[in-house]
């Protein structure tokens, strides 16, 4: 089934540039699976007349190639051995390696929804859901300063719609610890890290419990990978905003936690 979606999506920040008249412009395919990358280096190739497009299949590569030569489209999924697709995309538009950023995954989780949200990319086609062949179409509407999003990629599941957002429930100091210990690491290593005392980091693990509404500590790995907090792959966990400092950008609350040290 072919879902309905929003293309024509109001910019906040990335603004639309003309359709440009040079043809001598490139396009990047930034993809771990080998297949896909070349299927949608096909669509891509089919949707604007660009002289050159590039498959690539780890982030860090692509970073490197992008510093060297900037790329005018660059597709990308978000599941990668080496850095996750969300903190890839944060890299790509800070240093700003292209002009038109689109995102052709099928995860949906919050985390993805919130990072990735019109404003932020120019397009997010969910390959979960949407027939292949509408690729060439999206890919067009981008490379042409328009924006697509799939419906899916807008909104939460069924499941996710019943619960309150993490990013309302906890504040941006108890998504950082959330992501830290959301893998199952032991208060001491986790307070170590964020250079806390090992009786903050449990009181602040217990009140993150309390307002996520899960007893135990398989309860709150479990619902860090649903909901987008943690990946696992690899035998590696990712941390998606952690380390790029999307959590991290704002003053550690010294109140707070004071007052966890005491309740």
């Amino acid at each position: 089934m072919t879902y309905p979606t929003q293309i024509n999506v109001e910019r906040v920040s990335r603004s639309a540039p003309a359709t440009p008249s040079n043809r001598h412009l490139s396009a990047m395919v930034i993809k771990h699976d080998r297949l896909a990358a070349e299927a949608i280096r096909s669509a891509v190739a089919q949707s604007f007349m660009f002289s050159d497009v590039r498959c690539v299949h780890s982030a860090s590569n692509a970073l490197r190639s992008l510093q060297a030569d900037r790329a005018y489209l660059v597709v990308a999924g978000l599941s990668f051995p080496d850095i996750d697709g969300i903190d890839l995309v944060h890299i790509i538009t800070k240093q700003r390696l292209a002009l038109r950023l689109m995102i052709v995954s099928g995860r949906r989780d919050e985390v993805v929804r919130l990072r990735l949200r019109p404003g932020c990319v120019d397009g997010f086609f969910d390959s979960g859901v949407e027939d292949p062949e509408s690729l060439v179409l999206a890919a067009r509407k981008v490379c042409e300063g328009g924006a697509y999003f799939s419906a899916t990629a807008l909104t939460p599941s069924k499941a996710g719609a019943k619960q309150p957002s993490l990013f309302q429930t906890l504040t941006t100091h108890e998504l950082k610890i959330f992501a830290l210990i959301g893998d199952g690491c032991d208060d001491k290593k986790a307070a170590a890290r964020l250079g806390l005392s090992a009786h903050t980091l449990h009181s602040h693990r217990r009140r993150i419990m309390k307002k996520i509404g899960v007893q135990s500590r398989a309860d709150l790995m479990r619902v860090a990978i649903e909901r987008g907090v943690i990946r696992i792959a690899g035998g590696r966990v990712f941390r998606p905003g952690y380390d790029g400092g999307e959590w991290l950008n704002q003053p550690e609350d010294q109140a707070l936690n004071e007052q966890m040290a005491v309740s």
